[in-house]
């Protein structure tokens, strides 16, 4: 009798670990970065010509932001999405479809508010909905 219940008790014990671990996503492989697309990701992306069709493909959400900015742009004051490298501004998401994928070793994105505060001249495009900053080399 009390081994039943011993075992009972295990069996109750080793189903709770079980959902647990699936509540907090252990059993399921990660999740990608969406602030993020890294290396490996920008040129697994079969028979793109450019970053445009990569952010295309793997984040598309970053797009959505630009085309929602725009919707939204009634008296010029919206800038949709601006690019980077480095620190230096490129263009709007635009400029994306004038850089091949090898030239990017890494891209961020930044939500409007982080864009407008940290990058340079951030604050004088006016309403920033977002910004990609490309790393072209893996050194800091």
């Amino acid at each position: 009798m009390r081994w039943t219940r011993t075992a009972g008790v295990f069996v109750v014990a080793a189903a709770l670990a079980a959902g647990a671990c699936a509540a907090n996503g252990m059993g399921a492989p990660p999740r990608a970065d969406q602030t993020l697309l890294t290396r490996r990701e920008i040129m697994s992306v079969d028979g793109a010509r450019d970053l445009y069709e990569v952010v295309r493909r793997l984040r598309p959400h970053w797009i959505e932001v630009d085309k929602r900015a725009q919707l939204q742009n009634v008296n010029g004051s919206n800038r949709g999405v601006l690019v980077y490298q480095g620190q230096a501004y490129l263009g709007g998401i635009g400029v994306l479809h004038e850089l091949r994928p090898d030239m990017a070793y890494e891209m961020h994105w930044l939500d409007g508010a982080m864009a407008a505060t940290t990058l340079p001249n951030g604050l004088n495009y006016g309403r920033v909905a977002g910004a990609i900053v490309i790393r072209a080399d893996p050194t800091p």
